[in-house]
């Protein structure tokens, strides 16, 4: 018999691109009011749509023109403007060469911008030739004039009424994106290259899309009782001016000073949607026996919009004069992005009488041992997902010198938020000057959402790429601050040949062993500066390459390795006669010397003569003939023959070979 190879391979690889849902969050398509309108910044023209919570100004050029306008009815290429009517356009000069828009996010949650989106028409040959967009300035950390896009050579031909050209523009090149509660950020259309200065192209539907991201957001507010700052206002009313004029969708109250009964009856009654909740008594401690009803009694709270896993509160202090007052500190923890994070919220001593700050000191200091007790002895001094919040009666210098190893702080007189982990942005609500406490209250945002999916998943498994490398790449995930991704050869303990952390889904392990099995799992964690991290993936091993021609899944299979066979002339490890090439090629076992690829003749149902072999799946067989050895061979049947051909009995001498091919 003899035998051949045909092997043919195509590999056809496809990237996968994940994007974010986004939104419209503020358009511009109304320029019909008159001419030469909106020049200026203190006249702009307020976004026609707009999401809840962003404010949109555009400004600049030579203003309107009212007769104007594209007439396709969508900002940019696909999102709808809600009419086809041409309503007039901005006119863009090189004599007034800026059309500047902005965006300011007035909400509670922080923005994602992801993309400009225009249209424009030339109008007229004189009109510029080129334009640019350019982020002009704002809140974004990214330099002034830092250019995103150009486009020349743009004299389209259109004309002042038609369907005007398509734009989109991503803002993926800026290295920030996000615009946190009262940020904003001013873009900028500059022109150049006109043979006529005043002669002005159209630019019309504009708008800026994104989306809104939801951050952990946390509040500390010594609410005074609810009594306001000089015991005016009702319990309510105080409450609820916190609640609309200062709150911006904190998900996490911590408050101290909240009085019983009516007092704690409101404070549910104006925070109902802060459905969890955790109360701890504090109680003077001035008397005692028979006198110990004059004792007084208040609370601290946390009320929070995440369920709380596990709460817990303990008397960390009593002061040491005139009410003495117990002093007990709170423990929740509650599941941000698949993790838990730890809250304490704590009311410091107060003692008016030791001259100084040492009983406060001593309070803190008692608070401190708590959170350790806790958490266990390095849950200050490692990096993680740990707030401690409230008033602290000390000042900011004091609670750095006492909790030396908090990543990041807000800080206002005595209350503070500190965290081991970086905010986002923080800031303070002035409430005191409100009327509505003695203390103002302090707020902090963080991302310690991991990306998304939490557990890494392979795009393109583990795979050899040559005789020493391996090549594979993770399904891209989702984070509003990007994603970075570590690929990790687990045979190598020193990470010597891992990735690092990069932000390519794709990586390819070289200067390996020849025919040698590794194994791979890859992580993900944002970009964020808190680096939050995601789980591994599973465990994929994957070998080199040996570099003979037989199939490594095939020597794998008999010989569970790459280094029995080579495949070369002579080898044959079951002494069979056949070598391990011609067994592979066949689909028989090279290490069974009785499973080889046979041919026999047998007489089938209908008594004709049949030409038989063994069949393996994923073969074709070819069967030739020839009336002399020495003559030539003729094509019988070729393909994925069922392992029999029939044969003509009339012939007086015939020979057959059965060739078998990949």
């Amino acid at each position: 018999m003899l035998l051949t190879v045909r092997v043919s391979l195509l590999i056809g690889l496809f990237p996968v691109c994940v994007m974010a849902e986004e939104e419209l969050l503020a358009g511009w398509h109304d320029f019909s009011a008159g001419f030469r309108l909106y020049l200026l910044e203190g006249s702009a023209k307020v976004a026609d749509q707009s999401s809840s919570g962003v404010e949109g100004r555009l400004w600049g050029g030579d203003g309107t023109r009212d007769t104007w306008g594209s007439n396709d009815g969508t900002y940019g290429p696909r999102e709808l403007v809600g009419s086809r009517s041409s309503d007039g356009a901005m006119s863009l000069r090189t004599d007034r060469p800026f059309l500047k828009f902005s965006i300011t996010n007035n909400g509670a949650e922080s923005l994602a911008l992801g993309r400009v989106v225009f249209d424009f028409a030339s109008v007229s040959n004189r009109a510029p030739q080129n334009f640019r967009l350019l982020y002009d300035g704002g809140d974004l950390e990214v330099a002034d004039g830092t250019p995103i896009e150009a486009w020349n050579s743009v004299l389209n031909g259109l004309g002042t009424v038609s369907n005007y050209e398509d734009v989109e523009v991503s803002l993926a090149s800026l290295n920030d994106r996000n615009l946190a509660p009262g940020e904003s950020a001013t873009f900028n259309f500059v022109p150049d290259t006109a043979t006529n200065n005043v002669q002005a192209m159209g630019i019309d539907n504009v708008a800026i899309l994104g989306e809104a991201f939801d951050e952990l957001r946390v509040v500390t507010y010594n609410m005074h009782g609810g009594a306001g700052a000089v015991n005016a206002g009702s319990v309510s009313e105080n409450l609820t001016a916190f609640r609309d004029d200062f709150l911006q969708g904190e998900d996490v109250l911590c408050l101290q000073e909240v009085d019983l009964g009516d007092v704690w009856e409101t404070v549910q009654t104006v925070f109902a949607d802060y459905p969890y909740r955790f109360q701890t008594i504090n109680t003077t401690t001035r008397f005692s026996g028979f006198l110990a009803f004059l004792n007084q009694q208040t609370s601290v709270a946390i009320l929070s919009k995440y369920p709380f896993v596990d709460t817990h509160s303990n008397l960390v202090n009593t002061d040491p004069s005139i009410d003495r007052w117990e002093r007990h500190g709170q423990h929740v923890q509650i599941e941000v992005g698949g993790e838990v994070v730890h809250i304490f919220n704590y009311h410091n001593t107060f003692d008016p009488e030791d001259g100084g700050t040492s009983s406060e000191v001593a309070g803190m200091e008692r608070f401190r041992a708590y959170v350790l007790d806790r958490l266990g002895p390095d849950a200050l001094t490692e990096s993680g997902r740990v707030l401690v919040m409230g008033d602290f009666n000390v000042n900011g210098a004091l609670v750095n010198q006492l909790l030396p190893d908090l990543v990041d702080s807000a800080t206002d007189w005595v209350d503070h938020v500190g965290s081991m982990s970086r905010f986002t942005t923080s800031g303070v609500y002035s409430t005191l000057a409100a009327d509505i406490s003695d203390h103002d209250a302090v707020w902090a945002q963080l991302d310690l959402e991991a990306p998304s999916p939490l557990m890494s998943l392979w795009d393109v498994l583990p795979n050899e790429a040559g005789r020493t490398a391996i090549t594979m790449s993770a399904r891209e995930g989702e984070d509003l601050n990007g994603v970075s991704y570590y690929f990790a050869n687990r045979d190598f303990p020193d990470g010597s040949h891992d990735s690092g952390w990069q932000s390519s889904s794709v990586y390819t392990d070289i200067g390996l062993e020849v025919a040698t099995a590794y194994s791979y799992t890859v992580q993900m964690r944002d970009q964020s500066e808190n680096l939050n991290e995601g789980e591994l993936s599973r465990l994929v091993t994957a070998l080199t390459d040996d570099g003979d021609a037989l199939s490594n899944e095939w020597e794998l299979l008999h010989f569970g390795n790459l280094r029995e066979t080579s495949g070369t002339v002579g080898e044959d490890n079951d002494g069979d006669r056949w070598s391990d090439f011609n067994e592979w090629v066949a689909g028989t076992n090279p290490v069974n010397g009785n499973s080889r690829f046979d041919t026999w003749t047998a007489v089938n149902e209908a008594g004709g003569l049949e030409l038989r072999w063994n069949v393996v799946e994923g073969r074709n067989y070819r069967v030739w003939s020839s009336d002399d050895l020495s003559g030539e061979w003729l094509l019988e049947a070729d393909g994925e023959l069922e392992g029999a051909y029939p044969l003509s009995v009339e012939d007086s001498m015939m020979f057959y070979r059965v060739e078998v091919s990949l």
